[in-house]
C-alpha cells in the first residue's frame, strides 16, 4: 500500500514537472499566452473574449502553501495525454494574494472580489443532507479498509473516521455559496478541496433546475447554468 502510494506520488510529481516547468503567462492586449513544459514546450493563446468560465481550485495543502490553481475554460475541446481536455488555459501555481489581480487582467468583466464579497448561503436543510452523505461515504471507506487489512487495532482508527465526517460536512456547507452581480455569476464549494467558479453572464447558453427524489422530499433544488462546453452548478436552494 505504501509503495503504491509513493510510486503514485513520484509519478504525479514528475508529470507535473514535465508539463509545467518554466511556466510563463503573458498578457498581450486582447489575448493571453502561456508557455510551459520541460521536454515538450506547449504554448497556448486564448483571446480574452472567448473565455467563458474561470475555475479556481484551492486544495488544503496548496492553500497552506499560499497557492491556488486557475483553469481557464473556453468552448474548445481537445485531447491531451489520452484524456478529453476542456480547459485550454491553466495557471498551475497562482499566489492566492494575486488572484483578484490576475483575474481582472484575464477577464475584466468579472467584477467580484473573491475574498471580500459576501456569498449567499445554501439552504439549512442542505446541511443534514451533507452530513448523511458524509457518514455514508465514511462508513463505506472504513469498511473497505477493515476488510482489506483485517487489523483490530487499525479498525478503531478506520471507524473513527465516521464521526469525523460530521464536522467536515459542516465546514463544507459553511463554505458553499453563490452570488450574482451585473456581469458575473460566482459559486463556491468544498472545504478541504475548495473550488470557486466565475462565469461571464453574457456567455450563458441555458439555465435549468435539477431535483432528484430526495431533493423533492426536502424541498430543495439545484440550479445549473450552462455555457458552451461547461456547466456551473449552484449550491442547494
Amino acid at each position: 500500500f505504501l509503495l503504491s502510494f509513493s510510486l503514485s506520488y513520484l509519478w504525479s510529481a514528475g508529470k507535473a514537472l514535465q508539463n509545467h516547468l518554466g511556466f510563463k503567462l503573458l498578457h498581450l492586449k486582447d489575448r493571453i499566452q502561456s508557455v510551459e513544459g520541460l521536454l515538450t514546450k506547449r504554448r497556448v493563446e486564448i483571446p480574452l473574449e472567448k473565455i467563458q468560465l474561470l475555475d479556481l481550485r484551492i486544495p488544503l495543502i496548496r492553500r497552506w502553501m499560499g497557492y491556488s490553481t486557475l483553469y481557464i475554460e473556453t468552448a474548445a475541446y481537445g485531447i491531451a495525454d489520452g484524456e478529453m481536455r476542456r480547459s485550454e488555459g491553466l495557471i498551475p501555481m497562482l499566489p492566492i494574494q494575486n488572484t483578484n489581480e490576475i483575474i481582472q487582467k484575464i477577464k475584466p468583466q468579472l467584477d467580484l472580489d473573491l475574498f471580500k464579497t459576501t456569498f449567499n448561503k445554501p439552504h439549512g436543510r442542505a446541511l443534514y443532507r451533507a452530513v448523511i452523505q458524509g457518514i455514508f461515504r465514511s462508513a463505506i471507506f472504513a469498511g473497505l479498509l477493515y476488510w482489506t487489512f483485517k487489523a483490530s487495532a487499525l479498525s478503531i482508527l478506520f471507524f473513527g473516521l465516521i464521526p469525523l465526517s460530521i464536522p467536515i460536512a459542516y465546514l463544507d456547507w459553511q463554505w458553499q455559496g453563490w452570488v450574482l452581480s451585473s456581469t458575473t455569476i460566482a459559486t463556491r464549494s468544498g472545504y478541504l478541496n475548495r473550488h470557486i467558479w466565475l462565469l461571464d453572464r453574457e456567455k450563458i447558453q441555458s439555465v435549468h433546475i435539477h431535483q432528484d427524489p430526495f431533493m423533492k422530499i426536502h424541498g430543495l433544488g439545484r440550479v445549473h447554468v450552462r455555457v458552451g462546453g461547461s456547466e456551473l452548478p449552484l449550491p442547494l436552494v
